[in-house]
């Protein structure tokens, strides 16, 4: 598999983890624009890589694939772009002079969906 394939299953699996329901292929379609055929495979795929994954079909015949005791997805760290975002929020912070939310070092302290408490600083 390379690694763009896995970088995309491993988002699928945070969207079906994320999800009260999960996803459906029309979810999957969408969010990656792809057909039908590879949304399918991708599903496929997330059933053999998570063997603990539910799948439901509901009254109207459509899957939902749902991710509910995966605990390592929450604990893969921040993405270039949530990083970004956070720094750009902090110096908004600053700017508008949120002295609370933002310390006189130009830090602040951002809580992980994991528990981690993480100090960051404006570039």
């Amino acid at each position: 598999m390379s690694l763009a394939k896995a970088q995309d299953l491993f988002r699928l699996a945070e969207m079906a983890k994320a999800r009260y329901r999960g996803v459906a292929l029309r979810d999957i379609m969408e969010e990656f624009a792809v057909n039908e055929r590879t949304a399918r495979r991708m599903a496929r795929a997330l059933e053999d890589v998570f063997p603990r994954i539910d799948v439901v079909t509901d009254d109207e015949r459509r899957r939902w694939w749902s991710l509910r005791e995966v605990d390592y997805i929450r604990h893969r760290g921040f993405r270039d772009s949530e990083i970004a975002a956070l720094d750009l929020a902090i110096r908004r912070a600053e700017r508008d002079g949120a002295a609370n939310e933002v310390n006189e070092n130009g830090s602040a302290k951002v809580s992980h969906g994991s528990g981690v408490i993480i100090s960051l600083r404006a570039t």
